[in-house]
């Protein structure tokens, strides 16, 4: 099937000019592309959104399509919070008209890592919510990029909700709990939290 729709791909479009989809998707497309030898027509401009794009598929997708990727970071609760561009560096640029973006210490987390806070600011309600969203980021400046004086986030590492870290240091998936406290009868609702490494709360 997916050979099909390559060939039906390449016999419509000599060129694409914007390739948009999920880090993993396009992950999955380059790896078919590059086992199968296949050929896919030049990609101008590439954009991903709605996953983290980790550096290791950022570089083997644009190995594969030979063009930069451009990332997106957004959220249900407030929509777009930065984008990169060309110009950026790898930085994202703060979409300072739709969202206020702050940053708070965590001394669970590295050097210059800190919990993102974030408050949508196309607002029709009250009251205005600020999201502590679970996200780890490197905090930027407003230093100008490309003559644009966004606020900016150098880095967006993850989200330290997905895992929790054993006694030992070995990390293991949230859902391994979630999973089996999901199947108790008696138990409707829960919340887990590690604010340290010895100990969990549920």
């Amino acid at each position: 099937k997916m050979v099909n729709g390559q060939k039906s791909i390449v016999d419509k479009w000599k060129s694409i000019a914007v390739l948009k989809s999920m880090p993993s998707d396009l992950a999955n497309l380059a790896w078919l592309i590059k086992s199968e030898g296949l050929h896919f027509p030049p990609v101008r401009t590439m954009f991903t959104d709605s996953e983290k794009l980790d550096d290791a598929t950022r570089a083997f997708i644009e190995s594969v399509f030979k063009t930069k990727a451009i990332d997106f970071y957004a959220t249900t609760e407030v929509g777009v919070i930065a984008f990169q561009t060309k110009d950026s560096l790898g930085k994202y640029h703060v979409n300072d008209d739709a969202v206020f973006v702050e940053t708070k210490a965590n001394n669970q987390l590295d050097g210059g890592d800190e919990d993102l806070i974030v408050t949508g600011l196309l607002n029709f309600t009250t009251p205005i919510i600020r999201y502590q969203i679970g996200d780890v980021v490197t905090a930027g400046n407003r230093q100008p990029i490309a003559a644009i004086p966004f606020s900016t986030i150098e880095q967006i590492h993850g989200k330290y909700l997905d895992f929790i870290v054993r006694h030992d240091g070995k990390v293991i998936s949230s859902h391994a709990v979630k999973q089996n406290l999901t199947h108790l009868k008696g138990i409707r609702r829960f919340q887990v939290i590690q604010s340290d490494q010895s100990s969990l709360q549920i």
